[in-house]
């Protein structure tokens, strides 16, 4: 299963391309600074979303954000962020 990792995941752009991803069958970790505003009416969203607290303005938010993503034994796939860039990864 590919899976992708979302900035801005908790409102506007974020919220549209996390569903969308989910509905497209990626695992997402879904990055906010408050990651219970994580938002998904996509079928399957409890089992395809990972909700992670990031605060991209904080060096060690960006730390502790990384370990889960790190962790996961799913390909990482790609970053996009909510405000609608899309950095590809090429391991």
């Amino acid at each position: 299963m590919r899976s992708i990792v979302v900035t801005g995941a908790s409102g506007g752009i974020g919220t549209a391309v996390v569903d969308r991803l989910v509905r497209d069958g990626f695992h997402v970790y879904a990055c906010a600074r408050n990651p219970s505003a994580v938002r998904c009416t996509a079928p399957g969203a409890d089992r395809l979303i990972t909700r992670v607290r990031l605060d991209v303005t904080d060096a060690i938010s960006i730390r502790d954000a990384a370990a889960p993503v790190m962790a996961g034994s799913r390909c990482r796939y790609g970053f996009p962020s909510g405000r609608g860039d899309f950095n590809e990864c090429r391991y």
